[in-house]
């Protein structure tokens, strides 16, 4: 849960948005804040040709890869092992969880650095500014963010 919440602090950091809101709505329903981008196959495509490819990200958006990528593959080990409440949590489907799994960390390197910009989409709750929400409307508001991220 701690590894959550940096992760997610650290996207809304790097998408300079700021949602009022959107703390207590992950304290209610902890889930990450970016959908996975890559289909399966578009992981696998990508590592086969990264030999070739001269691209490379900022560090920045390095390093941010590097996280998110690493605790995908922890939570998709999870996954592997019969957690499924994971695929809500980051989004995936079983096919993206079954290869974030597989991962190794050169791997896994080598995607954060050649994979052209973020290799996640950030929630659009991220950058919508909010007011303060009345704790009734709290519950809704989470069901309504897990139902925009699915």
């Amino acid at each position: 849960m701690d590894d959550l919440t940096v992760l997610n602090n650290r996207i809304v950091a790097y998408a300079g948005g700021k949602n009022v809101s959107l703390e207590a709505v992950l304290n209610v329903l902890p889930v990450c804040i970016a959908k996975f981008k890559p289909s399966a196959l578009q992981v696998i495509s990508a590592l086969q040709a990264i030999p070739k490819q001269k691209l490379e990200n900022r560090a920045e958006v390095a390093a941010i890869n590097h996280e998110y990528l690493a605790f995908a593959r922890l939570i998709a080990r999870d996954i592997g092992r019969g957690y499924f409440d994971g695929l809500i949590v980051l989004h995936i489907d079983m096919a993206q969880a079954r290869v974030l799994a597989e991962l190794s960390n050169q791997q896994i390197q080598e995607l954060s650095v050649r994979w052209r910009g973020t290799i996640f989409d950030a929630s659009a709750a991220v950058t919508r500014t909010l007011l303060r929400m009345h704790p009734a409307a709290l519950a809704q508001y989470s069901v309504a963010m897990l139902a925009a991220a699915a």
